[in-house]
């Protein structure tokens, strides 16, 4: 596909099934990209004897997928995609050292055989492993490194860069820009959404999700953002995930908002290590994380659900375990019974560090320890 064109772009997301289609047109060709959301997906290209017969074929297969139910979720800039070497890729992710940044060497025979392919990326893990001018080379290629993130979401996101691809990425708004995203952004769930489908993410290892809309009104909703990583796919770079990054009393009051459920997440980010979630109505679901090393829940009411889910769930790496119980008024359900029975949790080998704060029941807390077996 030609790079920096803008391109319709259509999901499809009902049951089980999570799709997109995209289509360029080309004088007499036109090509369409197609696949599960938040994969490459793969692509066809048709061509025709005529700009007219071209038109109205393009005509035709747009009101054929909005008949079947796709929905135009925007015009997007399609930059170019890094090259695809799935072994170098793959070693680059199962370095054991990957969470910290990952074996220099591993990345400059990546970047070796991206040169190779002519791509602007090989350079740019280069210059960031070596002290070039890693600056002059991202300017050169700002559209293609950083597509709508260089112009209308640019101030909703902050990026660091590691080897050439994005590393970390905070989405989020704050309380004086809550209301002024407009119809272009539509959202922090369009932001997440947007991150996670770029190129430059192919090896994002963090994602913190700030504020969101609707803070102004007395809450925030987190929901929609959870479900956007969820309906982007199988993500293994992800390590480290924070849910409602805010600070609390200044940008909102912790008691106004809603997390939601996050069983979502368990499948798609299978290497996941730290997970980090402020806010109300928290749900975990059914804990499936095998790598989780650290897992932390601020609010102002936990219920019951996410600390059964904990003492039940088999978290053989967890080390750090912190969780806000809160108060009956905002939501707290938690007894001593739910606590005994996380403290006696026989699945929670390598924990090390417990913290049990924020709780209307710390008087009844040491009454457990006798009778814990962990």
């Amino acid at each position: 596909m030609t790079p920096g064109v803008r391109m319709p772009r259509y999901e499809f997301v009902e049951g089980s099934s999570s799709k997109f289609w995209e289509i360029e047109r080309d004088g007499n060709t036109f090509t369409v990209r197609y696949g599960k959301i938040g994969t490459d997906g793969q692509t066809s290209t048709k061509s025709f004897d005529s700009p007219e017969k071209t038109q109205k074929e393009y005509d035709k297969m747009i009101a054929s997928k909005t008949k079947k139910g796709y929905q135009l979720v925007e015009s997007v800039e399609r930059a170019p995609e890094a090259g695809s070497n799935p072994a170098l890729e793959q070693a680059i992710l199962d370095d054991p050292a990957f969470s910290e940044g990952g074996s220099k060497d591993r990345w400059l025979v990546y970047a070796d055989w991206l040169q190779s392919q002519d791509d602007p990326r090989g350079a740019l893990i280069s210059a960031q492993a070596g002290g070039g001018d890693a600056d002059g080379i991202l300017e050169a290629n700002k559209k293609a490194f950083l597509g709508r993130f260089a112009g209308d979401m640019e101030p909703f996101v902050e990026i660091g860069w590691h080897m050439g691809f994005w590393r970390s990425v905070k989405a989020g708004c704050d309380y004086d820009t809550a209301d002024d995203m407009g119809d272009a952004v539509k959202g922090i769930a369009s932001v997440v959404g947007h991150v996670l489908r770029h190129p430059s993410a192919k090896f994002l290892s963090e994602l913190r999700i700030g504020l969101v809309e609707g803070v102004t009104d007395g809450e925030a909703d987190w929901s929609d953002t959870v479900d956007a990583v969820v309906k982007n796919g199988i993500r293994p770079s992800l390590r480290k995930l924070v849910v409602g990054e805010f600070e609390m009393g200044d940008d909102t009051e912790v008691s106004w908002t809603s997390i939601g459920s996050l069983g979502g997440i368990w499948p798609v980010l299978p290497r996941l290590e730290h997970l980090e979630v402020q806010g109300g109505s928290i749900g975990l679901g059914k804990i499936d994380a095998p790598h989780l090393k650290h897992l932390e829940l601020r609010t102002g009411g936990l219920p019951k659900e996410p600390v059964q889910a904990v003492a039940k769930a088999k978290l053989p790496e967890l080390e750090h375990l912190e969780l806000w119980f809160g108060a009956d008024e905002y939501g707290a359900e938690c007894t001593a019974a739910e606590i005994q029975a996380l403290l006696k949790s026989k699945n929670l080998p390598k924990l090390r560090w417990l913290g049990l704060k924020n709780s209307e029941i710390a008087n009844e807390i040491p009454r457990s320890w006798p009778r814990a077996r962990c």
